[in-house]
Parts: C-alpha cells; structure tokens; sequence
C-alpha cells in the first residue's frame, strides 16, 4: 500500500507545539549548526567537500586518485560520503576527526588554523561560551527548552558540534551531554538535566561516522535504548534529512509496533508537496504503519532558522526571555562537569533512586507466543522469589522476558525489569562487580534503589561452565544476594537465565523451539507475510525456522527479495551464513578456543561440532563416534562440548503414550541453533561434502553410491517411530545433492540424486508422508539448476503421492498433472503409481467418473492390477467379497484389506461391518490400513451405544493410529483415534489418559485452526477435574494443559 504525505503549514506546527500534551523530544540534524546569512555555523555538506579538498592538497597523489574515484555525476550528499569512505579507506580515523574539527572551528571566533589534534585546547575552547557563534535555530530551541515548556529532551542530534550544549549553558540550563562512538546504552533515566544525545559521535571525545557502513552498522544497545527514551512522547524532526542509519532503522521499528505511542512530527524544508512525496518516497513508505494511525504528520515549508526564532515569543510569551529555570530538586552545583559528561555516576548523584530499565526492541510477535511459558513462570512466581529460566543461545529469551510486563491482566504489567549481566561472573567479587559496573553505583546504592513495588531483576547469561568449586560458589553467593535484596525489597522478583539446570531449589521453566501453531502464529503477526504465504511456503518456512523466532524473522525477511526454492538453496550452502551477531561474542568464544587449541581432546571436539553442524537435526553416539575417518571420538569429547553448553542431548524417545523414563538407551546429540549456524557458517563447501559422504556411508549404507539403500538400524527403527534422527538422514541426502551441483561433480550429482529417489520409495513404503512431501519438495528445489538431471518427474510424483495422503489434494493434482503430461517417460511401475494415485485422488475429490476412467487406464497397463480391481466394483458387495477372498488367499494383504474396507463401508449390517474391520485387525502386517480398522471399528461401537471393548493389543494399536496420525497430520484418522481413545478413557475412569489427550490435541487443533474441538474437549476435562476432587495434574509435566484450560474453559477457573 504507497502513502502520500499531506503538507501542514508552519502555523499548524506551532500550535501542535504550543498545545501538545506530551513531552517533546527533538531529533536534529546538520541544517541546525549551519550558516544562515551573515551569522557563522558548521560548513554545510559543499563546504565539509571544501575542506576535505584542502586536506587531501597536502598529499598530491591522494588528491589526484581521489579526483579520479569520485564521478561527476554525483549529488553533493554522495560525493560527501564517498569523500569518507575514501579517506577511511586509504588515509585513517584521525585524518577524518582532524576534517570534522576543523570545520566546527568555523562556528567560533577563534583562531581556526590552531593545531586540531590539541584536545587540552580545544575542550578549553567549549568551556568559553563567548568564543562560539550560535546560529539562530540553536539559539532559539535553547531558549524554548529553558521557557519550562514540553521540549524536555533529550535533544538527539547527528552532529558532532558542542553548539547544542554551549546554547544550553549560555542560559545556564542544566545539561548532560551523551557521547555515542560504537554500541553502548542510553540510560532513560527520569532526571532534570536536559540531556543531549550525538548518535555520529562528537568533534573531541570519541570517532566520527560518516560513511554508509558506520552509520548502518547495528547497535542493539542503543536501539534498546532509544526504543525507551522515544516511546510515549513527541519526537519533532527537524533540520534533519532522513539518514540511512541505527537511528531511523529504530524509528521504523518503534513505528511497526502497534502499541507503539511514539508521535513523530516530520519537518521539510520544501513546501512543494508533490515534490516532497517524489524525494522522501523510501520515508514515506517506512513510516506507513504510523501516517495510518495518526501518528506521523509532515509540515512543509519549514526552515529551522526561522521557524524556531518565531517560536520562541509564542512559548515564551516574552521575545526576549532569557533567565535560567533551576529545575525542581536539583542544586545549581550539580551541573555536569567536562569529566563526567554523559556517564551515568553524573546522573545518579541527581538522583539516586531511579535505576535505568532494562528494555528491548521485538516483533509485536512475541507477545503473542509461548503463552504457557509466560503463565507457568507467573504462576511460580507466586509461590517463589526465584525462578531459573532455561533456554539454549539463540531462542529470543530476552524477547520473552520483556513480554511478561506487557500483559495488562497480571500483576506485573509494565512493571520494571532490571538486568544484570553474569557472564564470567566466577565469585562473590565479580559479582558485585558485575552490578556496581552495570549500573555505575555502589551494590547498596543499587540495592536502595529497587522500587519498593513489584520489579524483576533478570540475571542474565549465568554460566555453569565454570568447574565445580566456582559454580557452587557463585551459586551460593547468589542465593545470598537475592535473600538480601528480598528483605529490604520483598515485592522483587528474581529471574536467572541460563542454559542448563542451575539448583535444584530453585524452581524452573524452560523455552524450547516453538511448536508450530506458535510459528504460524508468530508469521501471521507479520503484515506483509499474513496474506502473501500460501500452505507450500507455510510448511517450508515452519521446517527450516526448526520453532527459533530468529530464524523466521531471517527467512520472512529474505521472501521479500528471494523466492522460497532460493532459501531452500542457500540453507543448504555455508558461503551463504552471515553471522555477525554481536551480542554471543561467548558462544563465538567457546568455539574459537575450541578450533584453535593444541589439545587433541579440544581439537577432535570441534571436528565433532563440525559433523552435528551438517546433520543438523543430531544424531546418536554410536553413529557419530564412526563418522570421521581421521578421529575416533570418545564420550569426552560429548561431556567436553556438554559441559561448555555447545551440545544438547535428547532423548530418541518419541511414543506419546509410553511412559519416559532414561533407560540408559539412545541419546540424540544436537546442537543449539546459534551454535550450528555459527559452526556451520565457519565450513567450506567441500568441508560440508566429505563430511555427508561420511554420514551417507554410516545412515545410508556403503552402496548409497549405486542407488542402493540400506538403512542403518538406528535411523530405521527412528523412521519407524518417527523419532528425531529423521531429519538428520533427509539433510545429509541434501547436502549430498547441493555440495556436487556447487562443485560442479556431475557424477555425484547423478549418485545424490539416485539415492534421494531411493530414500522417497523408502519414505512412501513406510507411509511416511509428511517426510516425503518435505523431502521430495527440497530435492526438487535443489535440482532446478542442475542440467544433469534431466527430470523431476519422479519427485514430482512423490511429493504429490505424500500430499494426496495428507488430504491436500490441490497442491497433489498439480503434481499429478505435470507428470501426467509425459507419462509415457515414466516405466511401468511409475506409471502405475501415478495412475493409481489420481484414481484414489478423483474419488476423494467426487470425481467418480474420473477415478473409474484411470483405473481402467491403469488395468489397460497392468490387467490384473488388484488395486483398480477394487476401485472398479464400487460397492458391489458379492464382487468385493470374491476379489477380498482371492487376494487374502493369495497372501496379498494390502489389497484384501483395501477391499474389507470397501466392504465395511457398503455393508449396513453391525455385525458384518465388524467382521471385514476384525479381519484387517487380526491379520499380520499393513499397519496403515490397521490404524483405519482400529479407529472405525472404535466409532462404530460409539456410534452403535455398545461399550468399547477392546483387547490389550487392540489398545496398544488404537494409540499407535493416534500418533501415527498426530505425526502424520492426518485428519480423519486423528480426529476418530482422539475420540474413541477419549471415549475409552471416560469409560475406564482414566484422567491420566485424557490429560494425554488433551496436550497433543490441542496442539493438533491449535495447528489446524480447528477451535471448537479443542474448546469442547478442554472443557469435558475440566469438567471430570471438577467431579473428582482426588484427580490432579502435575503441574511441572503438564503445565501446558492447566494453562491452556484456563484460558479456553469456559468451566475452568
């Protein structure tokens, strides 16, 4: 949707000033420091390009390559920050900081040809306020901010000028000036002082910015920061041009949030609104979401240095009101001296008792996931000051953290949450340390300083790597702290995150990878992606993001500008992994000591890192210790990475109904996903080849190379199961695939791409669908570019057959269609399968005559083909029973059973209906059709008021339909297993069962979109809580179905 700016006047501004009902924070820029008519000022953009030429006369040959690197065609804005780069590039910083003093020497009456690299004088020279020229709009926005009105600050400004700061202390008003060089935090501290922000850096204290990637390089402390200080006030921009940097990038994203209260009132210099909508068009469409609301409005015709001297009499109601204000409670001696500019020691001797918050900027997104961890950590937090918060590095902790203030129905809505940083924190020293640091104050001045009302203190990144003595001595002196800080503070609230289990006495919860009804609500929240994302790339986005917000926001990003197949590609390719990110410079830091150790034991532990960084989803030790022809690895190097919070271990447990327990049996060893990224992006792509050929020879057998699968027996009994190791066989065919089209091998190429086919029959044999239909889609995606494979007509085929299963029959007929049309390439088995996969597909989607036409099309190929057979009698009862008869006699079983289901279906009779559902249960083999039997039969004894009696086994295979179906999000089936097994469980008295039920139900529903059944159910079990008061849930196992019952019984309280 494009926006188009109306243009108010410069009499609508003045009153929005004058009238405003909220405080005014001021962003300038360059326009505000420069010449206007005869007064001095900072050189405008043509002049800085003068003085740069100047400098570069006393370096001839510089100057000669910088006239040739510098086209005429450029706008001066360009030419000013190509004239940077240049002198960042071939000279140094300080050269930039010499051009930058000299130009602000242009704005004093000094003498401007003194040495510029004399810091002693040039800090002289801003004490002496006499000795600066202050251009008009300065002048004036100082003597607004001192007539006690809304503009409070802070003023934030790109320049590296003291000019703000020197107006300020002409009319002695109290200021604290703010010196950003790098990322640090801007403390929104409610003080009295007017405080002045320089997001470029300052002309003596600290580097300049000028270029591109200075300016747009990311600072997520001071994004933090400024999301805090600009919310909820006026922000007026003037004299400021839009730059592309930290700051307007936070602005944008303050502006998305629709809880955002930030009003941005937008000065341009040019009246000409056409003209104004042409050239700020990229604004214009960043602050769309804001104009929306009303919260973003422009004036034209706006030159600062003379709209702002016309203000002053209107705010002052004197022209000339110049006196100084003492702002309430504070001393005129506590003005900021030089030294202690800007430091937060300065503000707090204003006031001590208001300690910085800690906030983030997020996805409004987060706030609306992960609603069971957020209950679960509210409800602990009645019973107890300190929870241990677990998650593994890269699952948006912070993100989740900050929304629990942000839910007006608990009680710790907008309640502060101060964070403490225990990184390397190894004793009661560091500790204290870590605090006094942090927040620039005595741990007693800290400590004094906790509102006495509800707040959180968040001690983030607590490190169990430290060996056993440390540990338990930091453990003990942090209980000892927070006893302390409970007594003179018992409305405070403790919060410790780290990545294992800390105490046993301190209560825990845990945030894991988000469930996929979590994901797909998280990507509705995106506006862009709610409408414009069809089920194909819902489902790929949902496997690739593996529940890590991180990861989605990645993704979506990247679907501006690439299409899914391209994401797919890059996934699977380390030259594409930028990972940059600044704030797990730890986790960086394990690794590296890892990868450059001298230690064997150190080294052969990064070489296992490497595998895991390939396989992705894990895998078990009795495979990994074989995987690395150089290395034979040992349980130390697992208990090494463990120990450094590099690997995590799962169970390969996957049954629902079983009761877990660790039996000492197979582990699955994963790493977390920042670790993975980052191992991964470290690998070249030849690296990542030998090591899937590796793995293909251990998951895939030592033949894969001929197109012959012989699965290992772990991954087999885990496709079976669907147990976690699944993913990890599907990666490396994948990276197989991907690695020889990169490396341009044809042969491997042709034996990748053989195997895969192998592994989709194996996949399709074994009925698992939802792995085929993702599966096949990737290696389709992976091939497109490779001309040596010449057909996807199989892939097709196979994605389509999963789909079908699946009960996405459009997305299938488009499979089915494409090889339709060259089904005469296909041999006889695939065009079998084809034509037998659109018979079953036009039945189910009432299109008889058309089911019936490719049968006999497929009997035409294979006469006595028993499937179409079948299909052919319809409901002819004596005809089934003949073709049932003949193929059970035969010991073709499948067939049979697809024709005691088509009896059971034609036949009105109780008893006979049972009798055909029986025989597929009693009979060896086809656990597909058993699961059919198994949930039909079930629904007819409900439906027909019989009691549900089954045998043990029959039990057991009742469960296995429902997970099978769970897992395979199969809708039919899953919706009659959860009900006779619901069913079966009223009858038996069985909470336990029901609870069961109901966790992976709702999850099933929640995914579905299927509400009512999910409300239904919830509340016929809250309704069996209620009639036996003996019956209880255990909250730590099953925190999820409480909560969610809360939330949707109607019955629950």
């Amino acid at each position: 949707m494009s926006h188009k700016l109306k243009l108010s006047n410069n009499k609508a501004l003045t009153n929005v000033v004058k009238y405003s009902t909220k405080e005014i924070a001021v962003l300038m820029g360059a326009p505000m420091s420069s010449p206007t008519g005869e007064t001095k000022g900072v050189p405008d953009v043509k002049g800085m390009l003068n003085i740069i030429e100047d400098t570069l006369k006393s370096m001839p040959d510089l100057a000669d390559y910088y006239y040739e690197e510098m086209p005429d065609n450029l706008s001066d804005t360009e030419r000013y920050q190509r004239s940077f780069t240049f002198l960042l590039q071939n000279t140094n910083q300080d050269v930039i900081n010499d051009v930058i003093r000299k130009a602000v020497l242009q704005s004093t009456l000094s003498d401007e040809s003194r040495d510029v690299r004399d810091i002693t004088y040039l800090e002289n020279l801003q004490k002496n306020t006499g000795s600066w020229v202050i251009p008009p709009a300065i002048d004036a926005l100082a003597k607004i901010i001192n007539s006690d009105n809304k503009i409070s600050g802070p003023i934030l400004t790109t320049n590296f000028d003291p000019l703000m700061s020197v107006a300020l202390n002409k009319l002695s008003v109290i200021n604290s000036r703010f010196l950003l060089h790098g990322d640090c935090n801007i403390n929104a501290l409610d003080t009295d002082a007017v405080q002045v922000v320089h997001l470029h850096g300052f002309w003596t204290n600290t580097d300049t910015l000028h270029t591109p990637e200075q300016l747009e390089f990311d600072r997520p402390k001071l994004r933090a920061s400024l999301n805090s200080i600009l919310n909820n006030k006026i922000l007026l921009v003037i004299g400021y041009g839009g730059w592309s940097d930290v700051f307007t990038q936070t602005l944008f994203e303050l502006i998305e949030d629709d809880r955002s209260k930030i009003d941005i009132i937008w000065c341009f210099y040019g009246e000409n609104e056409e003209r104004v909508n042409e050239s700020y068009r990229n604004l214009i469409e960043s602050v769309g979401p804001a104009i929306q609301r009303g919260r973003f409005r422009a004036y034209g015709g706006i030159d600062c240095h003379k709209f702002l001297p016309e203000l002053v009499p209107e705010i002052c109601k004197l022209a000339h009101k110049v006196e100084c204000v003492i702002p309430k409670n504070v001393d005129e001696d506590s003005v900021v001296s030089d030294n202690d500019e800007g430091t937060l020691a300065s503000l707090i001797r204003k006031d001590s008792s208001v300690l910085p918050q800690w906030t983030i900027i997020k996805k409004p997104a987060h706030r609306y996931i992960r609603d069971a961890e957020r209950s679960q950590l509210i409800e602990l937090f009645k019973d107890c000051n300190s929870v241990n918060l677990i998650s593994e590095w890269g699952l948006s902790r912070d993100e989740f953290i900050s929304t629990i203030t942000e839910n007006e129905n608990n009680e710790y809505f907008e309640c502060p949450i101060f964070r403490i940083n225990m990184e390397g924190v190894r004793s009661e020293e560091d500790l204290i340390e870590s605090i006094e640091l942090d927040y620039g104050m005595k741990l007693t001045t800290f400590i004094n300083s906790i509102p006495d009302s509800n707040s959180i203190l968040y001690f983030d990144n607590f490190d169990v790597t430290s060996d056993l003595i440390e540990y338990e001595e930091v453990i003990y002196e942090l209980k000892k702290l927070l006893k302390i800080i409970s007594d003179y503070k018992n409305n405070a609230k403790f919060l410790i995150a780290s990545a294992k289990t800390i105490d046993v006495d301190i209560p825990s919860i845990e945030i894991t990878n988000m469930e996929e009804y979590d994901i797909r609500k998280y990507i509705s929240y995106y506006k862009k992606s709610a409408d414009n994302f069809n089920e194909k790339v819902l489902d790929r986005l949902i496997h690739l993001s593996k529940g890590v917000p991180a990861l989605l926001d990645k993704y979506i990003g990247e679907l501006e500008y690439l299409s899914i197949d391209d994401i797919i590609d890059s996934h699977y390719s380390p030259n594409s992994y930028d990972f940059e990110d600044e704030d797990n410079s730890e986790l960086k830091s394990r690794i590296e000591l890892l990868s450059t150790s001298e230690d064997q034991e150190s080294l052969r532990s990064y070489e296992l890192l490497k595998i895991l960084s390939v396989l992705e989803n894990g895998d078990a030790f009795s495979n990994l210790k074989r995987s690395n022809s150089k290395y034979s690895f040992k349980s130390n190097n697992i208990q090494k990475l463990y120990k450094l919070e590099l690997i995590d271990a799962n169970s390969s447990d996957s049954q629902i109904f079983q009761k877990h327990s660790d039996d000492g049996g197979n582990k699955i060893y994963v790493l977390p996903t920042l670790v993975r990224e980052y191992v991964y992006s470290k690998l070249s792509t030849e690296e990542v080849f030998e090591i899937a050929k590796d793995l293909a020879d251990i998951h895939l057998g030592k033949n894969w190379r001929e197109g012959k699968l012989n699965l290992n027996p772990i991954v087999r009994d885990q496709l079976k199961n669907t147990g976690k190791l699944v993913g990890s066989t599907n990666v490396i065919l994948l990276h197989l695939l991907k690695c020889s089209i990169d490396l341009s091998l044809s042969r491997d190429i042709i034996q990748a791409f053989n195997i895969s086919l192998s592994y989709c029959k194996s996949l399709s044999d074994m009925k698992k669908f939802s792995e085929l239909a993702y599966f096949s889609s990737n290696i389709k995606s992976l091939s497109k570019d490779a001309y040596q494979i010449t057909s996807l007509n199989l892939l097709e085929l196979y994605e389509g057959k999963a789909l079908r299963m699946l009960g996405k029959y459009d997305r299938a007929k488009e499979c089915f269609d494409k090889v339709y049309e060259d089904l005469n390439s296909l041999n006889r088995y695939y065009q079998r399968m084809l034509l037998l996969n659109l018979t079953y597909l036009y039945e189910r989607q009432g299109n008889y005559d058309g089911g019936i036409e490719k049968a006999k099309e497929l009997l035409k190929i294979e006469p006595k083909n028993k499937l179409a057979l079948i299909h052919l009698a319809k409901n002819d009862t004596v005809q089934l029973k003949k073709l049932e008869t003949k193929f059970r006699r035969s010991g073709a079983t499948q067939p049979a059973n697809s024709a005691s289901i088509r009896l059971f279906n034609a036949e009105t009779d109780f008893g006979n209906k049972l009798k055909w559902l029986n025989k597929i249960i009693r009979g060896n083999n086809d656990p597909y059709n058993k699961h059919l039997a198994i949930t039909q039969k079930g629904s007819l004894l409900i439906n027909s008021g019989k009691n549900l009696e089954f045998t043990d086994n029959e039990v057991v295979l009742l469960q296995n339909a429902y997970s099978y179906a769970f897992n395979q999000k199969m809708g039919a089936v899953f919706k009659r297993a959860h009900s006779v097994l619901w069913s079966l469980s009223n009858q038996q008295g069985d909470t336990h069962i029901k609870t069961i039920l109901f966790k992976y139900s709702s999850l099933y529903w929640r995914i579905s979109g299927d509400k009512e059944a999910e409300l239904k159910c919830s509340e016929l079990l809250a309704q069996s809580l209620l009639d036996d008061s003996a019956i209880t849930i255990d909250k730590s196992k099953d925190y999820y179905v409480i909560n969610r019952m809360k939330q949707i019984a109607l019955n629950y309280g």
